[in-house]
């Protein structure tokens, strides 16, 4: 919705804006933040093992294990404050360079001002992606995979029953993204009208266009639903297998 193969007054196409051009222009800063979002994320997972520690030594009369807790606690606050600072400040600034170059290039390729202005409000949706959704992926994959560490100390087919969840996750994600795929570029071909429709000030047309962005919406949200329903059953499912392992 917001790639164009139109061409400039200078005969150069107009820019693609995508997720791996987004990611090449500005490599330094994402993966600096990722890197201290990854750090931060390890010492997040350590705290359960630093508080053992210092109930442990404690226990028995010695302070040791507190002062790791107190280091491991510091460290954590220290990196999660620069991160986020870095983070608001990286992203900020990564959107205002994509918004910039694509004003300019549409403008420049003769794009209507109302269409501009859509598409640079849904470019923002590319660095929501880098700056909410890779990040929400780190953290995950950090918190499953120490999960699964723990649940392998303590019974390995525990592990195996949660890493069979992958397949039924797999297939309906698979269907999932492709639907909302297909949702969202409808919604975001609408969007990028609305100025004109707003333009036009006819009750039927104004009225025609916000119906259809909210059907598009309630099919995002239904989707959104429906995934979740059918992923809980599978993991309804795993937890009684797992409940029952356990307690035999």
């Amino acid at each position: 919705y917001v790639v164009s193969n139109e061409q400039t007054s200078d005969s150069s196409p107009v820019a693609r804006l995508t997720v791996g051009s987004v990611f090449a222009n500005n490599r330094f800063r994402i993966l600096t933040t990722y890197a201290l979002f990854a750090v931060e994320n390890l010492l997040r997972l350590g705290q359960p093992f630093a508080i053992g520690w210092a109930i442990d030594d404690l226990l028995t009369g010695q302070s040791f294990g507190l002062f790791v807790l107190i280091v491991q606690h510091v460290l954590h606050l220290i990196v999660g404050l620069g991160r986020q600072v870095f983070d608001t400040r990286s992203f900020t600034r990564i959107y205002s360079d994509v918004a910039t170059s694509m004003i300019l290039h549409q403008r420049r390729a003769g794009v209507a001002v109302s269409h501009v202005s859509a598409r640079t409000a849904l470019s923002r949706e590319y660095v929501d992606f880098f700056e909410h959704s890779v990040p929400m992926l780190i953290r995950s994959t950090f918190s499953i995979v120490g999960s699964l560490i723990m649940l392998a100390w303590y019974d390995w087919w525990i592990v195996a029953v949660c890493l069979a969840l992958l397949l039924p996750a797999t297939l309906i994600n698979y269907r999932y993204s492709r639907w909302t795929r297909r949702l969202s570029r409808q919604l975001h071909d609408e969007l990028e009208l609305e100025v004109d429709f707003i333009e036009q000030a006819d009750e039927s047309v104004v009225r025609r266009h916000f119906d259809e962005v909210a059907r598009t919406r309630i099919r995002l949200s239904d989707a959104e639903a429906l995934n979740f329903g059918l992923m809980e059953v599978f993991i309804l499912g795993a937890l009684v297998t797992v409940l029952f392992r356990a307690c035999q």
